[in-house]
């Protein structure tokens, strides 16, 4: 009977006590590059009169023919536009946490232990996941908690929990990994090739 009651009430004995966020997720506002009501109708200066167009092509050209340049020289407009847009994206990452991004947690021989992703909007809760190096693996981390310029994160991967222990240092931060069987020092990098 009172089997009976607990199923009723919605608690089925294997659910967990997860800590939920009421709010639902609304993506940040990005504003894209917004060039000015004059952009486009400004005289160059200097050689405003020359051509930054090429002739045509009128006929087969060899890829030596270029000198290592593809493509033509690009406009004032062209370079002003791209200007903008590089300035807007590092403006945007200006505002992130310093834990935003993908990260690669290595021991101290420099082996992958861990990929972590982590968004970290630098106001509210981070949150993120992990997947063990060489596994199918993934779990959600579960809290980031913060303190003494410390961070704490902690997921639940299976049965075994994992807790890594973070500090600065430099670009990334160093600490220490409990759990995979093992208590170990570990450092927090972004992977190569890897841009915010």
């Amino acid at each position: 009977m009172l089997l009976l009651v607990i199923m009723l009430a919605g608690l089925s004995g294997q659910e967990r006590a997860y800590s939920t966020r009421t709010e639902v997720y609304v993506p940040p506002v990005v504003r894209p590059y917004e060039p000015p009501s004059s952009f486009g109708r400004q005289i160059a200066e200097g050689d405003a009169d020359a051509s930054v167009r090429r002739r045509p092509i009128t006929a087969p050209v060899a890829v030596e023919a270029y000198r290592n340049n593809y493509e033509g020289r690009r406009t004032p407009a062209e370079l002003s536009y791209q200007q903008g847009v590089e300035a807007a994206r590092l403006r945007q990452n200006a505002r992130m946490g310093s834990l935003d991004g993908l990260w690669r947690v290595v021991d101290a021989e420099g082996r992958p232990v861990l990929d972590l992703v982590l968004s970290d909007d630098g106001a509210g809760p981070v949150e993120g996941a992990l997947r063990p190096a060489r596994s199918d693996r993934t779990a959600l981390v579960e809290v980031v908690s913060a303190g003494d310029g410390a961070r704490t994160v902690t997921a639940a991967l299976g049965p075994d929990t994992l807790t890594l222990r973070l500090h600065p240092a430099g670009s990334g931060w160093t600490g220490e990994l409990t759990g995979l069987g093992a208590t170990r020092t570990v450092t927090l990098a972004r992977p190569s090739g890897w841009a915010p």
